[in-house]
């Protein structure tokens, strides 16, 4: 099983495509529940946050919280791509939106 370290895509998710978006005027909930799918899908697809789970599920609300401001999920995607080390592909980050778009949007 591969390991890759994305613990950095959630920094870079909510760094500057974050910031280039209105804040919402209310704030998600996200459950434990939620955070317990998205962790599980990940790491079907042998990916790791080398933290740990609780920092995977952060990982997971910072993405979610994007794409319910309205980020494109491509954009989303790329962009953690392109800004996180090189252990991730454009694969992996595909994986890890995806997950988060299944765990907290219904997708």
């Amino acid at each position: 099983m591969r390991k890759v370290i994305y613990a950095q895509a959630a920094s870079v998710a909510a760094g500057a495509i974050g910031l280039a978006l209105a804040p919402s005027a209310t704030a998600a909930v996200w459950t434990a529940n939620q955070d317990a799918v998205f962790v599980t899908f990940c790491e079907g697809n042998g990916l790791h946050d080398a933290d740990g789970p609780a920092a995977e599920a952060w990982v997971g609300r910072e993405i979610a919280d994007d794409l319910v401001s309205g980020v494109d999920p491509n954009d989303e995607s790329y962009y953690i791509y392109s800004n996180t080390n090189n252990t991730i592909t454009q694969d992996d980050a595909d994986t890890i939106v995806r997950a988060a778009g299944v765990a907290y949007l219904g997708w």
